[in-house]
């Protein structure tokens, strides 16, 4: 009898052992998850004027449409590109819903706020990330390239920046009554003099430009600057597609 005792106490005791052990391993896991979740979070622009180059990776490239100061949380904040350079987007996105596009040319992947559709073309790897109003139908086309033009401007001001690596140009166009000052790598452009004029090679990712000094500089990429000896009338000014 008192084995029988002994021995029921002993599967009474394994069974609560298992019981607990479970319980932990069910808290642990939950835990886990959360420890491992990753928060997309992004500043919504005020003056939106549609898709932007937001960073260039080594072969892709990441286009913004009506979003700045880009970041993800996981066990830490950062930036997205840092944030890229060694994850990939899926981690992110893993929660999200999903929708193939353009006969699984890209992915959409979308929540309540936010929208992000990654290219899966050879010639085509870009990563668009927007608010849920960001257009999709042509993003993921092989004729998806960026707009390159080109503007002429005088250097009124250089002066150097905070870090080494740039400066500040102030900048006028011909005929134009507007003076603005950008900051720009140096290494564009290492000798860069005062009171001259150049010609700046822009790149930018949409349809169609807003032909305002300003709206260049904050929207275009700078992938050029040459001295030029042509000024005023004979000044290069590239056509564009003018935003209405």
């Amino acid at each position: 009898m008192k084995k029988r005792n002994i021995i029921g106490l002993i599967c009474i005791g394994i069974i609560v052992l298992m019981i607990i052990g479970s319980l932990f391993y069910s808290k642990n896991d939950k835990n886990t998850q959360e420890n491992n979740s990753v928060t997309f979070l992004a500043d919504k622009t005020n003056d939106c004027k549609g898709n932007k180059i937001y960073a260039k990776m080594s072969n892709y490239q990441i286009i913004s449409y009506c979003l700045d100061n880009i970041k993800i949380t996981d066990s830490n904040t950062k930036d997205l590109v840092d944030y890229l350079n060694n994850n990939n987007i899926i981690k992110v996105v893993d929660s999200w819903s999903k929708k193939v596009l353009n006969n699984n040319n890209g992915t959409l992947y979308y929540n309540n706020d936010y929208k992000i559709v990654k290219c899966n073309l050879d010639d085509n790897k870009n990563l668009y990330v927007g608010t849920n109003e960001m257009p999709i139908d042509d993003l993921c086309t092989k004729n998806n390239e960026d707009l390159t033009f080109r503007r002429t401007y005088q250097v009124l001001n250089i002066a150097d920046s905070d870090t080494e690596e740039y400066w500040y140009l102030t900048l006028k166009e011909y005929q134009v009554d507007d003076v603005v000052t950008v900051k720009v790598k140096k290494e564009i452009n290492p000798n860069l003099k005062e009171k001259r004029s150049y010609v700046f090679e822009f790149a930018y990712n949409g349809a169609c430009i807003t032909d305002v000094l300003n709206w260049i500089l904050e929207n275009a990429e700078i992938v050029s600057i040459k001295q030029t000896d042509k000024i005023g009338m004979d000044a290069i000014r590239d056509e564009v597609n003018a935003c209405n």
